[in-house]
């Protein structure tokens, strides 16, 4: 009977210790360690500062599409500033965001995530940046200009260029009513404005209005957006400015070509109320003698469009190339005491070709070279061919590179071509310019040897015009040479131009090598 009873003691035990293993670890479930497993960061960040936005780059490869973009599980990119105020989300891993709406001029501190699809988030990369806003903009101040009065106009002109450690500056425009309530405006490019403030009255104020494009400066780094920057300035004329005249046109700068210059050519200047008439003085003396000086009544106005013939006309007694002339507006009638300002224009003659004096295609005759030589086919100018020499050694001592005065005589005078308005004109190639910058040794002419034209009947040195190349202005490759006759040294007697018969180019001491040299199309001209 015992041994019956402790039977179903021992098998009680064992059913409780068996049917309890399910939760034999119960006790100890709420101590194990959960696995988190976090998204792959982005690999850097560093910001660029824009106008009320910033630019986050966070990917060491620079900016890729996302498709190239492997950070495990990450799905999406979050960025948070403001402790979460701020946030924007954006469906996939991207190298770069573009944060907008930061009008706040202070510093915003942002934290960015990855995410994958179950919005477990990465470790964040953080960085503060303060973004460039309207109120930095609105601390930049106007230089102020410097001012030329007169009693009803005023020419504003900066005297230093505006742009500054706080922006570069590209353009600017300018508008303002005068007294009669009528808008004026303009413009120009550059950083370093001027302009004339007309009909307006003394002691009345004009407010300009002047907007600028630039580029701000932040922190000495350039922002990303290019802005209009407004700003105003206040003119009052004062009650002791004296009448003046204000020249405007043509700019100081033009080149006045007839060939490709639209005519007609407009002078332009500021009427004042003090005067009733006007006379424009053209000269290339700036003191307008009267032998020298054209004058043009041009009645009570505030410009003059003068046509291509009278242009024509007035550079006809000038033979260079290009003559800086001076021009002037004054009253009509004297005893009118009235400012007046002095302004330049260039004036450009086209050029008149005369007669080929070599076409450099081929030679009939014999010259004289110390170089190997040929006729190039391939690299040339004009007509079919160059005369062409180069050296791989260095050439001592005086050298003729080319001389022959056996041309055919040419006779300059049928096409006008004097001592006064000649030009020697041709293509000229060298390979190294500096050939005629690095001389040590010395000739007639200097360093650099002559280039000689000449009408001798026999001898060297006599009836001829002779030029160093160091007035042809070279530079590598091909250069159209003109060389005016009133330029040259005089070599004997002067040249006859109308038995032109002979060329010579002679160099002295070391040509650098390798180097090449070609000439085309000589021809003689006027303008």
């Amino acid at each position: 009977m015992k041994s019956i009873f402790k039977i179903i003691i021992i098998s009680g035990i064992l059913v409780r210790i068996f049917t309890s293993c399910d939760g034999v670890y119960d006790d100890i479930k709420e101590f194990s360690l959960k696995e988190e497993v976090y998204p792959a960061k982005f690999d850097t960040i560093f910001a660029t500062v824009g106008f009320n936005r910033v630019e986050l780059d966070l990917n060491k490869a620079g900016r890729i599409p996302a498709s190239q973009i492997k950070l495990g599980k990450a799905k999406k990119t979050v960025i948070t500033w403001d402790d979460g105020v701020g946030k924007l989300e954006i469906d996939s891993v991207c190298s770069w965001v573009n944060i907008t709406g930061l009008t706040e001029s202070r510093l915003y501190r942002f934290a960015v995530y990855t995410e994958d699809q179950y919005g477990n988030r990465s470790v964040p990369l953080e960085i503060a940046v303060t973004p460039y806003t309207e109120d930095d903009l609105k601390k930049l101040k106007l230089t102020p200009p410097r001012i030329t009065e007169s009693t009803t106009a005023a020419l504003l002109e900066w005297q230093e260029h505006l742009s500054s450690t706080f922006f570069t500056m590209y353009d600017y425009t300018y508008e303002y009513l005068d007294k009669d309530n009528t808008t004026h405006s303009g413009g120009g490019e550059g950083d370093l404005p001027g302009f004339f403030v007309e009909n307006v009255l003394q002691g009345q104020s004009v407010i300009i209005n002047i907007t600028s494009r630039i580029l701000p400066i932040y922190e000495k780094k350039n922002i990303l957006d290019t802005l209009l920057w407004k700003a105003q300035y206040e003119l009052n004329i004062s009650e002791n400015a004296r009448p003046a005249i204000f020249l405007k046109a043509p700019d100081p700068l033009v080149i006045i070509h007839q060939q490709n210059y639209s005519f007609p050519l407009l002078f332009e200047w500021t009427a004042t109320s003090e005067v009733s008439g006007y006379t424009l003085k053209i000269s290339d003396d700036s003191s307008f003698p009267t032998l020298k000086t054209l004058n043009i009544n041009v009645g009570n106005t505030d410009h003059y469009e003068m046509s291509q013939a009278e242009f024509e006309a007035a550079l006809a007694n000038y033979h260079q190339k290009q003559t800086p002339f001076y021009w002037t507006v004054v009253p009509t009638v004297s005893g009118v005491s009235v400012r007046n300002q002095l302004r330049q224009f260039i004036g450009e003659k086209p050029r008149v070709d005369g007669p080929m004096f070599w076409n450099c295609d081929n030679i009939t005759f014999s010259y004289e070279s110390y170089l190997p030589n040929f006729f190039d086919t391939e690299n040339k100018m004009e007509g079919t061919a160059s005369w062409s020499l180069s050296t791989t050694a260095s050439i001592i001592g005086y050298k003729t590179l080319f001389a022959s005065s056996l041309f055919p005589v040419v006779d300059c005078t049928p096409y006008g071509i004097n001592l006064e308005n000649g030009y020697l004109v041709m293509w000229l190639y060298i390979s190294d310019a500096t050939h005629f910058k690095t001389r040590t040794d010395s000739g007639s002419m200097g360093n650099n040897g002559e280039f000689e034209l000449s009408s001798r009947p026999s001898g060297y040195d006599t009836y001829e015009l002779a030029w160093s190349p160091t007035q042809m202005n070279l530079k590598n490759g091909w250069n159209e040479v003109e060389l005016a006759f009133a330029d040259a040294v005089v070599e004997g007697m002067p040249i006859d131009l109308s038995s032109v018969r002979y060329i010579r180019w002679y160099d002295f001491g070391e040509l650098i090598h390798p180097c090449t040299i070609k000439l085309d199309a000589i021809r003689l001209a006027r303008y």
